[in-house]
């Protein structure tokens, strides 16, 4: 007999209800885990409450079997036969057995369609606990992705014994190098083959899910050339600490970190992409067939065998991937594949340290394409080329671009391409071509140019790369330091836009190393370098450096050493972190005193450009945070449009406005309002997922905190876990935003343990005067009075309140209902006289609006930056 659900609920919502109910049942000791699930039903659907009962009821009948020592033990694999039904599901034959699970080749019964899948269950029965959790992480994460690339799943269910089962895609097709020997690819094609599954793995990981299994028979292409990547039993998500584990993964293809047992990260399934690459490209794994203990020595300890015939730059692309330390590989499949495109069109590739003929050698080999670019390009080239000193070296450079610009204008007509193209899709198809050139200094000047042009329009990526190929030019053109120090402080300026945080340290700490003597005697460079540090500080979220850095100090020192244009918006620039800091930090009383500063500021800088229009945007949503009321909400309502109005409503130039709002109205508690505004920002920043950590991070944390609000605990844990796990990368283990997302995972999880750890962590927060320390002390307010411990409850509050009140900041809209459970009269929020300073930001705003109208005249039918980062 088996449970059904695919009928009643999506498949994906229901697996992860039954996930996240499973998990939180877990906590609690065996005896207590049915009458917890009858605490929690309220809070899920009886289909999935149904599923998990009967889980719970298959492993509690067996639970003597897993107490046997594991030589008593019978082994109970599951024995099926054809014919047999399970649920909808007719038994064709068996697949396969692993050492988790059997596969299944299965047909649906009735429906009046024939419907061929894959079913699969844990192998042994009863099922253990970790084959439960296993089998339902599988689910849960087939559920979650969409790709071609992906075998879609169908249904699921649990069998009688507990054991649940999903059903997927049957793909009828080979082994990726059976494949490839049968069509006798060449060694390129096999590449493209590969790259294809890298394509599918980045999804993957996009979606925070790692594979750790990748080998020839989990990936299978069809008669069609649709290749599926398959075998998702010891996947692990990215939101978990995804360890290896001791059994499932296949060791001929294990990483040195899962036969160590350590965490596994996408530097794992980079590894396991390599050595694939080895099996397709030569036949055999890394290390051959050996016997267990010997392969496990090899993978530890020797180097690879790489394949034979392989040129040395795919050797130097694969020595790399199959590096032992995870940090020596390269950081994401996403970088792999690109090393295997650059490999693809003869570019030079960043694992072979080739010098000039190595270069050379590259550019004779590849094809010449057609190559676009712009009349501007040509122009800001050229002058900067005739500015060179020399006039034999300057001709020389011009006819390269002359020549460079001749094919780009071959291609890039109407004619041929028969519509517009665009200035950056002409840069952008012209990138890779710049090699062809053979003058260092023209290829130089191209890149810088290049760079500029990608930076300005957002793809930021490919500005980092045109400003890397720029750094190894600096040498053979011969740069002096001076010169060299503003070319890396233009790269650091990419890295921190592209958000790569740990290249932009490792980058600012080799600028300091290089040229400190440079420095020493370029006050502007220092500005810069302090600049990018303090940003560096805000999107990692260090307030206490950001206090510590960002000084009046700095200030004077910031306005004496930048140039009378730079050194204008310095005072704009210094007031505006200042107010970011005391925003994030509830220091209400220093807000205050900080906005009049800001708005002179704004006044003595006047209203030239959009950047004064966004500071005093936030100079008025941050009053309305302040003193809340119709007219700083008309204000604040005003600064928002006028954003939207001059960069497009979907521009992230708009993100610091929407998130002062957002965080507004989670502290109204008015939960519906910011739900919106959460999912929008979210869709937003979600399409760029690489350029968008440090605007994910709080995002996440304060969706947590409105779906905690709104009773939603699958999408509160989905959250917090995001958020946990950006804050740990963004921010390290001990960071005020870490800590946040830890709190919030602890009162989503409500267990005893989970209070006790909480109550804890509050104390902490507010021994190190940690921004969130009174939500953590107003959820276990919150937690006390469901408990009925209302004197518990009344001390919680007032640590929560108590602290507020001392920054001046208002009391928060759920924590006044927590007052009213209590039946305690909220004391008053502190007035602050806003009087004055609205008229101000009122007819600042009046001027920015001139601003975009001025804009909107001169360009009309310009849409070009709207919606762009």
């Amino acid at each position: 007999m088996t449970t059904d659900f695919a009928a009643t609920l999506p498949a994906s919502q229901l697996l992860e209800e039954i996930d996240a109910l499973f998990d939180l049942l877990a906590e609690h000791e065996e005896s207590q885990q049915l009458d917890r699930l009858d605490a929690l039903a309220d809070r899920f659907t009886p289909a999935a409450v149904a599923a998990v009962r009967k889980l719970l009821q298959g492993l509690a009948r067996h639970a003597d079997f897993f107490e046997q020592p594991a030589a008593q033990r019978v082994s109970l694999e599951r024995i099926f036969t054809v014919g047999e039904s399970l649920g909808r599901w007719r038994i064709n034959g068996e697949l396969g057995r692993g050492g988790q699970a059997i596969a299944l080749a299965v047909s649906r019964v009735g429906g009046g369609f024939e419907q061929q899948a894959v079913l699969k269950v844990p192998l042994s029965s009863p099922p253990s606990a970790d084959a439960v959790r296993r089998m339902l992480r599988e689910r849960q994460l087939l559920a979650s992705m969409k790709h071609p690339g992906l075998p879609s799943l169908i249904d699921g269910g649990v069998l009688a014994d507990g054991a649940p089962y999903l059903v997927i895609e049957r793909i009828i097709g080979r082994p990726i190098d059976a494949y490839a020997d049968t069509q006798q690819l060449s060694l390129r094609d096999r590449v493209a083959l590969l790259r294809e599954v890298a394509h599918i793995i980045a999804y993957a990981h996009a979606q925070l899910v790692l594979h750790r299994d990748i080998k020839p028979a989990n990936i299978l292409i069809d008669e069609a050339g649709r290749i599926v990547l398959l075998d998702f039993g010891v996947a692990q998500s990215l939101q978990a600490n995804a360890t290896a584990t001791t059994a499932g993964y296949t060791l001929s293809f294990a990483a040195p970190e899962q036969v160590r047992a350590e965490r596994s990260t996408a530097a794992t399934d980079v590894y396991g992409l390599a050595a694939l690459a080895c099996k397709l490209l030569g036949g055999q794994s890394p290390f051959g067939e050996l016997t267990a203990s010997a392969q496990v020595r090899a993978v530890l300890e020797r180097e690879p065998t790489l394949p034979n015939g392989l040129d040395r730059d795919l050797q130097a692309i694969l020595r790399r991937a199959l590096r032992k330390e995870p940090s020596a590989r390269y950081a994401s499949i996403a970088e792999f594949d690109a090393e295997l495109e650059r490999w693809q069109g003869n570019v030079p590739v960043f694992a072979h340290a080739g010098g000039t003929r190595y270069r050379i050698g590259k550019w004779i080999r590849r094809r010449r394409v057609a190559v676009a670019v712009t009349s501007v390009l040509l122009a800001i080239t050229s002058a900067a080329l005739w500015q060179r000193t020399h006039a034999q070296e300057e001709a020389a450079n011009a006819l390269a671009v002359k020549n460079f610009v001749l094919r780009v204008f071959a291609g890039a007509n109407r004619w041929t391409t028969g519509r517009e193209v665009s200035a950056l899709e002409l840069a952008q198809r012209g990138f890779h071509e710049v090699e062809t050139l053979d003058s260092p200094r023209a290829k130089f000047e191209l890149y810088t140019t290049l760079a500029g042009i990608f930076g300005r329009n957002q793809p930021i990526g490919l500005a980092v790369q045109a400003s890397d190929k720029r750094l190894a030019l600096m040498d053979p053109i011969g740069l002096s330091k001076a010169q060299q120090l503003r070319i890396r402080l233009d790269h650091l300026y990419f890295l921190w836009w592209a958000e790569r945080l740990p290249e932009a340290h490792a980058h600012l700490a080799e600028i300091q190393l290089r040229h400190n003597n440079e420095l020493a005697n370029d006050p502007q460079s220092r500005a810069h370098l302090r600049d990018i540090g303090l940003n560096l500080a805000k999107g990692e979220q260090r307030l206490v450096q950001m206090r510590t850095v960002n000084t009046r100090e700095l200030l004077a020192d910031r306005q004496r050493d930048m140039s009378p244009e730079e050194g204008k918006p310095s005072e704009i620039y210094y007031y505006g972190n200042r107010l970011f800091v005391a925003f994030r930090e509830f220091n209400y009383n220093e807000l205050a005193d900080l906005l009049p500063e800001h708005v002179r500021a704004v006044q003595r800088y006047g209203l030239t450009n959009a950047n004064a229009g966004l500071a005093i945007g936030t100079t008025a949503e941050m009053l309305h945070a302040l003193s809340p009321n119709s007219e700083t909400g008309q204000s604040a309502d005003r600064a928002l449009s006028w954003c939207g109005g001059y960069f497009g409503h979907d521009s992230s130039y708009c993100d610091g406005l929407n998130d002062i709002r957002l965080v507004g109205l989670a502290h109204a508690a008015r939960w519906t309002d910011a739900e919106s505004v959460y999912l929008q920002r979210l869709a937003f920043n979600s399409r760029f997922p690489d350029e968008s950590i440090v605007e994910l991070q709080p995002l996440y944390y304060i969706g947590s905190v409105i779906a905690v609000a709104a009773g939603d605990w699958a999408a509160a844990s989905a959250r917090s876990e995001r958020a946990h796990l950006l804050a740990v990368k963004l921010c390290g283990d001990h960071s005020h935003c870490t800590r946040a997302a830890r709190a919030a995972q602890l009162r989503i999880a409500g267990t005893p343990q989970a209070h006790s750890e909480l109550r804890d962590l509050a104390s902490v927060q507010t021994d190190q005067d940690d921004p969130q320390c009174w939500r953590s002390w107003l959820w276990l307010a919150q937690d006390a009075i469901a408990q009925q411990d209302l004197p518990t409850a009344r001390a919680h509050l007032s640590k929560a309140g108590d602290w507020l009140r001392a920054r001046g900041a208002p009391l928060q809209g759920d924590m006044r209902a927590v007052y009213q459970q209590l039946d305690l009269a909220a004391p008053p929020d502190s007035v602050y006289d806003t009087g004055r300073l609205l008229p101000q930001i009122n007819r600042i705003l009046e001027s920015a609006e001139t601003l975009r109208q001025e804009k909107s005249r001169l360009a009309p039918q310009t849409k070009e930056n709207e919606g762009q980062r």
